[in-house]
């Protein structure tokens, strides 16, 4: 069965409608169910601790696996054991030795300012 162009047409841009009412829809949605994920997640804990320090502990554990796979990519390096074990050194290393200078420039500024 042929479809006349201009019913062909019509029918495209009532799809295109169709869809970008979807589109809005599913994102007033998405943001609806977003705030209230943040509000669940205000009013819980777990296991004693806010769950926003979860949450913060968990990214910041997913990027720094993120960059030891990054740093083996600028490398190219295959993601081997033996590679994965030497970069996870080494960015723990860095690691330690960054929070190391944040924890000794804290106290120094503390100590300057006269804080014990």
């Amino acid at each position: 069965m042929r479809i006349n162009k201009d019913w062909k047409e019509l029918l495209g841009i009532l799809l295109s409608i169709i869809l970008g009412i979807g589109v809005i829809a599913a994102s007033f949605t998405g943001l609806y169910y977003l705030v209230q994920f943040i509000w669940f997640l205000q009013d819980n804990n777990f296991f004693g601790f806010p769950i926003w320090t979860f949450l913060i502990v968990t990214f910041l554990g997913g990027m720094f696996i993120n960059s030891i796979y990054n740093e083996l990519k600028f490398n190219k390096l295959e993601p081997t054991r033996k590679n994965l074990i030497n970069q996870s050194t080494l960015s723990t290393l860095i690691l330690g030795l960054n929070i190391g200078l944040i924890a000794l420039v804290i106290y120094l500024i503390n100590l300057w300012i006269g804080k014990k």
